[in-house]
């Protein structure tokens, strides 16, 4: 099966609430995200978030979320094609491979970088995706609007997509994902 994933708060653990907020003397988490345009915080807290989402050293030193590894490695072993596609900014794309590639050596066949203007469609028809996981409620709506299978990461951090949970397969991380539900 070949299985698409999306890279940030899919695969990894980005805590671009929390760095901006400490550097502005806030106390905001992820968990206080109620809406993907960030809307109910300070406009400063959101224009500093935004920031970060360009800034290499961020977005490209960030840590696995716990238990992808070895999720992605047993994947792997049953014979599964893993693509990350993810919707940066084109100027990470060495960086973020770079990152993927140190962090889970071997397991994904290829990292593609949409740019935030973008779908990510175009590319997941390229490669004839199975299968998508993804944390981001727009994400998830042109997959299925272009009947690919799909779930959705939805957790604690992720508030913002939890409107969605009535109209898509959706779990609290990778872990809990039987591929054999989708084969």
């Amino acid at each position: 099966m070949k299985i698409g994933l999306d890279l940030d708060s899919t695969l990894f653990d980005v805590p671009d609430v929390e760095t901006a907020s400490k550097s502005l003397g806030f106390t905001y988490t992820s968990e206080d995200t109620l809406s993907w345009t960030l809307s109910n915080y300070p406009k400063i807290l959101q224009e500093r978030i935004r920031d970060l989402w360009f800034d290499e050293s961020f977005m490209c030193n960030l840590s696995l979320i716990p238990g992808v590894k070895d999720i992605l490695t047993e994947w792997r072993h049953q014979g599964h094609e893993l693509y990350v596609i993810t919707a940066r900014s084109p100027k990470l794309t060495f960086s973020t491979e770079k990152m993927v590639n140190e962090n889970l050596p071997g397991l994904i066949k290829s990292v593609y970088v949409s740019g935030f203007s973008g779908t990510k469609i175009g590319i997941m028809k390229s490669l004839e995706l199975d299968l998508w996981i993804d944390d981001s409620p727009h994400g998830v709506k042109d997959a299925m609007i272009e009947d690919f299978k799909t779930i959705m990461i939805s957790n604690a951090q992720t508030k913002y997509n939890h409107f969605y949970r009535e109209r898509v397969p959706w779990v609290n991380s990778l872990s809990e994902i039987n591929l054999n539900s989708y084969l």
